[in-house]
């Protein structure tokens, strides 16, 4: 298992995989060294279109407390709750606030 940074090429093929339809253990085919897992959170943390990687507002800010409390450290139900952030960034917004 490669635990090399990403390359561009690397996430050009991700990306390309992704719009043909093609699921994470297909793509991850396409990459030697890296695994259908890594692919998938590639994609979903930093790849993915929908995420957003602007400031977070407070009303994001007081919605990820408030969901903490209530769920714990659950991050990817936390981010269901918060439309353009990925698990990743919550879970870092949360480790950066406290």
């Amino acid at each position: 298992i490669k635990h090399n940074p990403w390359s561009p090429t690397e996430d050009t093929i991700v990306l390309e995989g992704k719009s043909e339809g093609l699921g994470f253990p297909e793509i991850a085919k396409s990459l030697p060294g890296r695994v259908a897992e890594q692919v998938r959170r590639r994609y979903l943390n930093c790849l993915d279109p929908t995420i957003r990687k602007d400031e977070w507002t407070e009303q994001e800010k007081e919605a990820l407390f408030d969901a903490q409390r209530r769920m714990g450290n659950k991050w990817t139900a936390i981010a269901a709750l918060l439309p353009g952030r990925s698990e990743n960034a919550v879970k870092n917004c949360w480790h950066n606030q406290i």
